[in-house]
């Protein structure tokens, strides 16, 4: 190998690893960001600038998978919540413009709640379908972020500001399938009623029953989680009533 192209290579790899090193490391940066928020920290509001300057690329390229997409959108999103109403609680009385509102700047691109939830996390799904119906337009954005495959247990992950809304905490990409399966059990066990004929169940499970396979899977989803009986997939299937009243800082145990 002649001295030119050592140099050459010497360079390559001197700038791969200048890379390597100031490339950010996106799930680490939204546990931080929800640490601090939690914790009160004044670094919430770099943490959240920082958010704000990742490219999609940058993003899209460290969430190879949907573990990793799941942590790291529901961290996101859960701290924004609580960020975006703790600045401002009043934001809440209009719920409607407040999940549609394009308020959040992640990746450089201005985005709402919806767009997290129903365009990333529920694979660009029509908001106001249950779940059976996706959205006529998406973003090439929003293409490359969602997930692979639609996951109910996130709707028992996600907490939007309301007094009805799961605790929450920060997930790991690691072991972010055990931790779903931790809320969504410690969710139902609370709130599932079975009576002689009735089974009582979140609403949750009705506005998106689509991601849950309809009635039948919604039965076999808290069947699977130890909160219903098999013999209690027959009876009738209601539904609770959600409180939206605002309560911050919601954070689990």
């Amino acid at each position: 190998m002649n001295k030119i192209l050592q140099k050459i290579v010497l360079m390559l790899a001197l700038v791969f690893a200048i890379n390597t090193i100031a490339q950010t490391d996106v799930q680490d940066l939204s546990i931080k960001f929800f640490n601090a928020v939690k914790n009160d920290d004044s670094k919430a509001d770099e943490y959240y600038k920082q958010l704000g300057a990742l490219s999609v690329d940058e993003i899209a390229d460290q969430l190879d998978n949907d573990d990793k997409i799941l942590a790291f959108w529901i961290n996101v999103y859960n701290t924004c919540i609580q960020y975006t109403l703790g600045k401002d609680p009043s934001l809440f009385e209009d719920r409607g413009a407040f999940f549609k509102a394009k308020q959040l700047k992640i990746a450089g691109i201005d985005m709402s709640f919806d767009i997290i939830e129903h365009g990333i996390l529920r694979r660009s799904k029509n908001k106001l379908s249950g779940g059976y119906l996706g959205k006529l337009r998406v973003p090439k954005y929003e293409r490359k972020l969602r997930i692979r495959k639609v996951d109910g247990r996130i709707h028992y992950a996600l907490n939007c500001g309301a007094k009805s809304c799961p605790p929450i905490f920060a997930y790991h990409a690691d072991k972010v399938n055990q931790e779903l399966d931790a809320s969504v059990k410690k969710y139902l066990q609370k709130h599932v009623v079975v009576e002689d004929k009735v089974v009582k169940a979140p609403v949750l499970f009705s506005w998106f029953r689509g991601d849950f396979g309809g009635k039948k899977g919604i039965m076999k989803f808290m069947i699977k989680y130890d909160v219903i009986a098999k013999e209690d997939r027959k009876k009738e299937l209601k539904f609770l009533e959600y409180d939206w009243t605002l309560a911050l800082d919601p954070y689990a145990e």
